[in-house]
């Protein structure tokens, strides 16, 4: 699953269905303020609101939403998510576009 973020106006959801390759990708000009939706990021992570996941399971069905939910108890248990955020962490690849 890769949170695509190189359009900070337009994140979208890459690879939807792998829910072990969880990550971020943003241009190298992405900045907190230019983030939308809650979204923000530093110079290795990027927060992605579980809210904003959570939203996208009515494109989905039962199955991707019953794994949606296990990624991120994973990332809880490995202390990957922010309950005072509402986000989970994601690593974050540069891009230069």
């Amino acid at each position: 699953m890769i949170v695509d973020l190189t359009v900070p106006a337009d994140p979208r959801l890459v690879e939807a269905d792998n829910f072990t390759g969880f990550h971020g990708v943003a241009a190298r000009s992405a900045t907190f303020a230019t983030l939308a939706g809650g979204f923000t990021i530093d110079a290795e992570h990027l927060w992605v609101p579980v809210e904003w996941l959570e939203a996208l399971g009515g494109d989905y069905d039962a199955q991707w939403r019953d794994n949606l939910g296990a990624m991120l108890r994973y990332a809880d248990g490995k202390g990957w998510v922010d309950h005072h955020r509402k986000a989970v962490r994601a690593h974050v690849e540069w891009s230069d576009s």
